[in-house]
């Protein structure tokens, strides 16, 4: 075996996304140096000496005081399965015991990964833990080996990258020359680059573009975006608050423990930072169809619910609402009704657009 003379060397930094990389283009990720260069012996990548090689960072943990377990349990599975995982079991988190959530999905390099989501509840709010079985680095390792071999060379050495030293995988093949791929992995861990000759066989495949994924990166990124769907309570605003929300299969599974359910559930939240009291009654919060057509929500005793119905009562100053109505099974486009001010019967209106999730 022998070293290649290489003419130029290709840089390709692999982008990790935040939530899923379709893969990478040589164009959009490459970098290719014009002059002549020697190959080069893997250097050694300066870390931080208390950091151990390859270990999960805590970096993209979700660390919320004012989140409720539940809405913790329900993001959780929600970015797991936007992410394309397949959930394997899921243990809802409560106020008593950790929750966990394991899921699995095939890696770009042919195997299987193992990813877990921790979710701890308590007084100070709620800490949601992602961490996979294979890190970036470590997928760049099997992708290039898989990139060199589905190249139609033999793998003649293979030097995995690891936090602390650079990677190379050297191939050799009949009739062609002799070709190499060089791993580095950077302590930010969502950074890695692999490096070739400009002329290597290995470019015309497309595995050698194959997108890494960065679990911890996509699951925060994911978490915060359905948490950006949620309203919040505007206490500093001074007027009635109404958020109504309908659950879907995974928020079913979630809350009530079952994804089949012969009634909608619709979360509904109401907060009163305003100085009345306002009388909430059941019966005028109604959906919408696309058609226009309002549906009152079904009477307690009509069928059985998964959870008691919220009922008629008065909502006084500071007092804050939450619970659920059901409503017949069916698609609707929103929800609108009125509350009435204790005072002088005055009807504070509302409307709400149904988004997807």
């Amino acid at each position: 075996m022998h070293t290649p003379t290489l003419k130029g060397r290709v840089v390709i930094g692999l982008c990790l996304a935040g939530i899923l990389t379709g893969g990478c283009t040589s164009g959009e990720q490459s970098e290719v140096t014009s002059q002549s260069t020697e190959p080069k012996e893997p250097e050694a990548v300066q870390m931080a000496a208390e950091m151990a090689p390859l270990e999960p960072t805590d970096e993209y943990d979700v660390i919320d005081p004012d989140m409720s377990c539940e809405d913790a349990n329900r993001f959780s599975v929600r970015a797991v399965e936007r992410l394309g995982y397949e959930v394997t079991s899921f243990m809802p988190a409560s106020d008593d015991t950790a929750g966990k959530i394991e899921a699995k999905q095939m890696g770009r390099w042919g195997g299987e990964e193992v990813v877990s989501v921790t979710i701890a509840c308590g007084s100070n709010g709620v800490r949601i833990t992602p961490r996979s079985d294979v890190t970036p680095c470590e997928q760049a390792n099997m992708v290039m080996h898989q990139a060199v071999e589905s190249s139609g060379f033999t793998i003649t050495s293979y030097t995995p990258a690891t936090l602390l030293k650079a990677g190379r995988i050297t191939g050799e093949k009949e009739g062609a020359e002799p070709t190499s791929v060089t791993i580095t992995c950077y302590i930010e861990r969502n950074r890695v680059e692999m490096e070739t000759s400009e002329d290597s066989p290995v470019l015309d495949n497309v595995d050698f573009y194959q997108a890494l994924t960065d679990f911890q990166l996509g699951f925060f990124t994911a978490f915060n975006k359905l948490d950006e769907r949620v309203a919040k309570n505007p206490a500093d605003q001074d007027r009635l608050y109404v958020a109504l929300r309908p659950l879907n299969v995974v928020d079913n599974q979630v809350v009530f423990g079952t994804k089949e359910l012969s009634v909608l559930p619709i979360k509904v939240n109401i907060s009163n930072p305003t100085q009345q009291t306002y009388l909430f009654e059941t019966q005028r919060i109604m959906l919408t169809d696309a058609s226009g057509k309002r549906v009152k929500p079904i009477s307690e005793g009509e069928t059985a619910f998964p959870a008691p119905s919220l009922t008629d009562r008065s909502i006084g100053p500071g007092a804050h609402v939450q619970g659920y109505l059901y409503y017949p099974l069916g698609t609707y486009t929103g929800a609108r009704g009125s509350l009435a001010d204790q005072r002088n019967q005055e009807r504070e209106g509302f409307s709400v657009e149904f988004k997807p999730w």
